[in-house]
């Protein structure tokens, strides 16, 4: 499934040192579409042309779901709508050459891999003259002895962009730490599909 990003809408902040707390800005449900996973990935062989992938939930277990960060004393909140976000978030492992399977869909093939995805950490902040943003989604993989695997996929970025603040700069700062770790996740994902797929051969 592929969702409509919107672009980033530039807002300006009001500059460190105001009387007053400025009022806050929200990031946009934007989540980028990096094709950085598939030119990793060599012209696809038999074991990698299908990598359907069903999602048994994805939950947002950050501490405060509300809130992704706090730049010069103003709070960066997240879309309200932050179901849609985070789907529009693992969606985009689609353009990554994921086919996700969502739990509210039917797969038209076999999914080869059932995860649970769990979004632990989003946050942006200021360091002297730099926007600072990490990521970090928690993918669960349940066994057939039913135990689990996790893998941690993580992204980070640095922006000397503090003087230009805006929506815009925090949304990039959050999207250049995001395409990483969906680049990441996408990268695993291709190779557990590999693998289920090599043991039937």
């Amino acid at each position: 499934m592929k969702l409509a990003r919107s672009a980033a809408a530039g807002l300006g902040l009001v500059a460190s040192g105001c009387a007053y707390a400025p009022a806050p800005i929200t990031v946009n449900s934007s989540a980028s579409t990096s094709t950085f996973a598939e030119a990793q990935t060599s012209p696809a062989s038999p074991l990698q042309s299908v990598c359907v992938v069903q999602i048994l939930e994805v939950t947002d277990t950050r501490l405060d779901p509300d809130t992704i960060g706090i730049i010069f004393d103003k709070a960066i909140k997240a879309p309200k709508d932050r179901t849609a976000w985070l789907r529009g978030m693992i969606a985009s492992l689609e353009s990554r050459g994921i086919d996700v399977v969502f739990p509210d869909e039917i797969a038209t093939s076999t999914p080869l891999v059932s995860i649970r995805i769990h979004f632990d950490k989003a946050w942006l902040m200021d360091n002297y003259d730099a926007v600072v943003s990490s990521v970090l989604f928690r993918v669960v993989e349940p066994k057939a002895d039913g135990t689990v695997s996790q893998v941690q996929f993580t992204g980070k970025d640095r922006a000397s962009t503090i003087l230009k603040l805006g929506a815009g700069q925090a949304n990039s700062a959050l999207d250049s730490a995001l395409t990483q770790a969906l680049d990441s996740m996408a990268l695993h994902l291709k190779g557990r599909c590999a693998g289920k797929l090599a043991r039937r051969v």
